[in-house]
C-alpha cells in the first residue's frame, strides 16, 4: 500500500525496506510504526511527488519526540494539505519569510529543502500554528526544533540506506532465538520436501 501511495513499483520494494530499516535503526520508531504513519500521510505525500526518503526523515524526527504512528501520519497529512492548498494562509505565511512551497513550475519543492529553510526561521511556534494548525503543530515543531546534528545523522542514514534491511535482519538473527528460527525453517523445509515426494503415494492410499 505504501509503495503505491509513493508512486513506487514492486521492484522498488527492496530499497523501500532499506529506507524503513535505516530510519527505524536511527530514530525512536519501528518499521511497523512508520507503516502506520504512511497510512495517513502516504497518499498526500505521493501526490506532491515527495520521496520516501524525505517523508521517512520527517517521520523519524517526529518519532524522536514521541509523535509516532497514527499521530505522526495525521500531523504530516495536515501539514501537506494546508501548505498545498494554502489553508488559513499557510503558504502565504511561508512566502512572507521568503520561502516558497512550490517552484516556478507549480511543483512542490523538495520537502527536505522546505523544512530546512523553515528550521532557520524565527518565531517557530507562531509559524507552526499557522502552517500546521492547532492539532498538527506539535509534529511540525518536532521537525523544526530538531538539532542540526540529529537531522544530519538521520538524513545521512536514510540517504545511504541500501543494505540496511539485510543488516537489521542479520543483527536480529544473531542470537539464540534467531538460531531456533533458522532451525524451524530448516525443519519446515524438510517437511515440505518429504511431503512433495510422498504426496502421490499418500493420495493414492487415501483415495483407495
Amino acid at each position: 500500500d505504501a509503495l503505491t501511495a509513493f508512486n513506487m513499483k514492486a521492484g522498488d520494494a527492496g530499497h523501500f525496506s532499506d529506507v524503513l530499516a535505516a530510519a527505524a535503526s536511527n530514530a525512536n520508531t519501528t518499521v511497523s510504526g512508520m507503516g502506520e504513519t504512511f497510512k495517513y500521510a502516504g497518499s498526500m505525500a505521493g501526490s506532491l511527488s515527495y520521496s520516501i526518503e524525505d517523508v521517512a526523515l520527517m517521520t523519524g524526527l517526529m518519532a524522536n519526540t514521541g509523535i509516532k504512528g497514527t499521530m505522526a501520519g495525521t500531523a504530516l497529512n495536515s501539514i501537506f494539505t494546508r501548505l498545498s492548498t494554502n489553508t488559513n494562509g499557510a503558504a502565504d505565511a511561508m512566502k512572507d519569510l521568503g520561502i516558497s512551497f512550490f517552484d516556478s513550475n507549480g511543483q512542490a519543492r523538495d520537502l527536505s529543502d522546505v523544512m530546512g529553510e523553515l528550521m532557520t526561521a524565527e518565531q517557530k511556534s507562531n509559524l507552526a500554528n499557522t502552517i500546521a494548525g492547532t492539532q498538527a503543530q506539535k509534529g511540525l515543531l518536532a521537525i523544526l526544533n530538531a538539532s542540526e546534528e540529529d537531522y544530519n545523522k538521520l538524513a545521512d542514514a536514510i540517504n545511504n540506506a541500501d543494505g540496511a534491511a539485510a543488516n537489521m535482519s542479520e543483527t536480529m538473527m544473531d542470537n539464540l532465538q534467531g538460531s531456533i528460527t533458522l532451525l524451524q525453517s530448516a525443519v519446515d523445509g524438510v517437511k515440505i520436501s518429504f511431503g512433495e515426494r510422498l504426496s502421490p503415494y499418500v493420495r493414492s492410499l487415501a483415495d483407495w
